[in-house]
């Protein structure tokens, strides 16, 4: 008997138990009427080391558009490359050569080991088939790789006798030889946005090493930043602003380590004999691991070995480390190491960018988008949905092959990050992305 009325009472407690709903889309107080997208790489959709129709169509500002539609927002329409073109890639805005999208397979090494490693495959496009205007449209994904803050409000951005010249934008500004981003995207007449507008602002220089290009001057970029606020917002619009991430937490800068200089006694031998000569014994060496050797005007032979808190960049030849003696008897050079100085100066511009976003965010009633947080738990590791992240390269799940740029599974990730802001700012409900529904790195 008393089973017996045990059962009926589970029966009777889930039948009173209520349904929930599933919770409907609002718009809150975003305007979704026409939405503008304005920022550099992630956000145009290069990654893998190039522009391609395969990256912009998993764009950061592709993915945060698809959750947008369900308030209300339009199409995105972006200047497509075209598909035939295996991509659109440039090692920095000056450059001319056009390289390909990167793609993983297995490569011998120098010393004959095969091991799965990112492979560029000759371009087919040129520099003219990137600089080719397309047909005049109303794009409203007005991203630009390499742009920095204030080169969105260059005029003839788009000409090639502009000093800030960009070919990216050469491709679909309105009038290359008169518009600037911004200007382009005034046209729209936006009622929201999403706006990366920092990035290359330190980046361009971290990826140099320090030996080229520079940070940008924390005046000039304040300046850079109230013009842009103020020209999306003055009819109205609200938005959504995307914070500056610790460059340094990308694999670009985290993938080589600083003793990856292994030695065997013979070699221990020979690079003693020539550094004891030379440098008194401050460079030494040991059977196993050791730092590497790098230039540095300051030291008093002008090279030391690299510290444990220095970074090797990722454009290092990695055969010439193992098999040319680079990075031990013929020292690193500037540009593919960032020094304690070059680190701190970047982290310190960093802070000050990301604190004057905040304050025009604070100031405007923006959305402001913590990336730097979403780049420094990545680094640390996460578990989505049963599926462990972080920012180890090509293993790690969320960035590209280019070691700078998320995959689009990364870009998924980050687009829930700019959702979420987006929604306790306005009080919308926008749907978040099911992120393991887009790909990470292909593997053969």
């Amino acid at each position: 008997m008393e089973k017996i009325l045990i059962i009926i009472s589970v029966l009777c407690l889930c039948a009173c138990k209520p349904k929930l709903k599933p919770t409907e889309p609002k718009a809150g107080k975003v305007n979704p009427n026409n939405i503008v997208y304005i920022g550099t790489n992630d956000m145009a959709g290069y990654s893998d080391g190039a522009l391609s129709n395969d990256g912009q169509k998993n764009s950061l500002a592709y993915l945060i558009a698809q959750q947008l539609k369900n308030i209300g927002g339009g199409e995105i329409t972006q200047p497509l490359v075209e598909e035939f073109y295996n991509g659109f890639g440039l090692s920095n805005v000056t450059s001319t050569i056009v390289t390909a999208k990167s793609y993983l397979s297995n490569k011998a090494d120098c010393k004959g080991v095969v091991a799965l490693s990112p492979i560029k495959p000759n371009a087919n496009a040129t520099y003219a088939n990137l600089r080719a205007s397309l047909t005049p449209a109303n794009y409203n994904n007005l991203s630009v790789p390499f742009a920095k803050s204030f080169h969105f409000l260059q005029p003839s951005y788009g000409t090639n006798t502009s000093y800030y010249y960009n070919p990216f934008f050469e491709r679909f500004a309105k009038n290359k030889n008169t518009s600037s981003v911004i200007s382009d995207a005034e046209n729209i007449a936006p009622t929201f946005f999403v706006l990366q507008p920092a990035l290359y602002d330190v980046l361009q220089y971290a990826m140099n090493g320090g030996a080229a290009d520079s940070i940008t001057n924390i005046t000039r970029f304040e300046t850079a930043i109230d013009n842009l606020i103020n020209k999306l917002t003055a009819n109205g619009a609200n938005g959504a602003v995307i914070n500056v991430p610790d460059v340094t937490t990308f694999p670009y800068f985290k993938t080589i380590t600083y003793n990856g200089l292994t030695l065997d006694s013979a070699k221990v031998k020979d690079l003693t004999l020539v550094y004891n000569v030379i440098s008194s014994g401050s460079i030494s060496f040991s059977v196993g691991a050791n730092p590497f050797v790098i230039y540095d005007a300051s030291a008093p032979i002008g090279a030391r070995q690299i510290k444990a808190d220095e970074f090797i960049l990722l454009n290092t030849p990695t055969d010439s480390l193992k098999c040319n003696f680079f990075g031990s008897l013929n020292p690193l050079n500037d540009r593919n190491v960032l020094t304690t100085s070059e680190i701190n100066l970047i982290k310190t511009a960093i802070t000050k960018f990301n604190n004057k976003l905040k304050s025009v965010c604070d100031q405007k009633n923006l959305a402001y988008v913590d990336a730097n947080s979403f780049y420094n738990t990545l680094s640390g590791g996460i578990i989505y949905n049963g599926v462990t992240v972080n920012a180890l390269f090509v293993k790690g799940g969320a960035f590209s092959l280019d070691g700078i740029n998320l995959n689009p599974f990364g870009n998924a990730l980050l687009a829930n990050e700019c959702i979420k802001a987006i929604n306790k700012q306005y009080q919308s409900n926008i749907p978040h992305l099911s992120a393991t529904n887009y790909r990470g790195v292909v593997f053969p």
